[in-house]
This record gives C-alpha cells, sequence and structure tokens, in this order.
C-alpha cells in the first residue's frame, strides 16, 4: 500500500515553458505565446462543501497559443483547501485545443475541458466541461480565461476564472 502522503502531493511539475515570440497588435497577433500563471484563481463545491486553491508553489495554469496556426490548448495542476488551509482535493486539468477567432479587436477561444480530481479519501472522480476566453493587452501579454467542470454526477463543480501572462 501507498502511503497516503505518497499519493496525496504528487502535482504534476510545471511544464516547460517555451519563449514567447509574439507580434503584431489586437487581433493581428502572428507568433506563439505561452501563458502561465502559479496563482491559479479555484474554487469547487463537493457536495455542499466550499475548497479554494491558492498560492502553495505547486499549482498552475498554463495555456500555449499558436496565433500563425490558430489554436491553443493547455494544463492547469493546483490543490484546493479548506478555509481553515486544510488541504481537501487536488485537481489535474486539460484544455483541449480550440480555435483562436477574432472577437471585438481581441483574440477568443472556447472548447472542452476534461481532468480529474482527487478528494482526501483518495478517491479520483473524472471532471468535464468547458473552458474560453480572450487576450486582454493589444499587444498579447496577457489572456484572460475561465473553465467550469464538473463531475458526471454533478456532486463535484469545479469553477475558475484568472489572467495568465506571457513568458
Amino acid at each position: 500500500n501507498t502511503p497516503k502522503e505518497v499519493v496525496w502531493d504528487k502535482l504534476p511539475a510545471v511544464p516547460t515553458i517555451e519563449t514567447s515570440s509574439v507580434s503584431g497588435s489586437f487581433s493581428e497577433l502572428k507568433g506563439k505565446a505561452t501563458y502561465l500563471s502559479q496563482n491559479v484563481g479555484a474554487s469547487a463545491k463537493i457536495n455542499s462543501d466550499n475548497i479554494y486553491s491558492k498560492t502553495d508553489g505547486k499549482s498552475y495554469a498554463i495555456l500555449n497559443a499558436d496565433f500563425d496556426n490558430k489554436k491553443i490548448n493547455g494544463s492547469a495542476a493546483f490543490n484546493l483547501y479548506s478555509s481553515d488551509n486544510v488541504k481537501k482535493a487536488q485537481v489535474e486539468l486539460e484544455f483541449k485545443e480550440a480555435a483562436l477567432y477574432k472577437n471585438n479587436n481581441r483574440v477568443a477561444f472556447n472548447s472542452e475541458a476534461t481532468g480529474k480530481i482527487l478528494t482526501e479519501t483518495l478517491k479520483t472522480e473524472n471532471l468535464s466541461g468547458s473552458y474560453g476566453g480572450k487576450t486582454y493587452q493589444y499587444n498579447g501579454n496577457d489572456i484572460g480565461f475561465e473553465y467550469d467542470i464538473s463531475s458526471s454526477d454533478k456532486n463535484i463543480k469545479i469553477t475558475g476564472s484568472q489572467t495568465l501572462y506571457k513568458q
């Protein structure tokens, strides 16, 4: 049997970051960019308990944008804590490839998100839902995105909203 502590602390490492090379402005961006934040803004409701992410040095959300080929995808991994700072769950998400499109002078996207959550009982649940967002600044320095995912029985619901910054 694997000790609970060993299983419990296995968030994946932050993926390798490629240096971004973006040119252009507004919806005419060109090149590739990696957007990252280690301050994940997520909250979850498991049955009726509310839990939250926090900056803990292990969490991340990352999106890789290819403006030339008009696509974006990414992933996230984070822990969720109770209001009294007790770790209650860990989450890994995959943001499926989405087409980038022009929307009100910005580059926007939306697609499917999938993932899994490991709760403190060490029971893993699969998650599915959606994600989407858009560039904020004219030069593509940051990107705002949101996700909304849940378990098939809807007993677990995770939402997140945050700004990621070009690396």
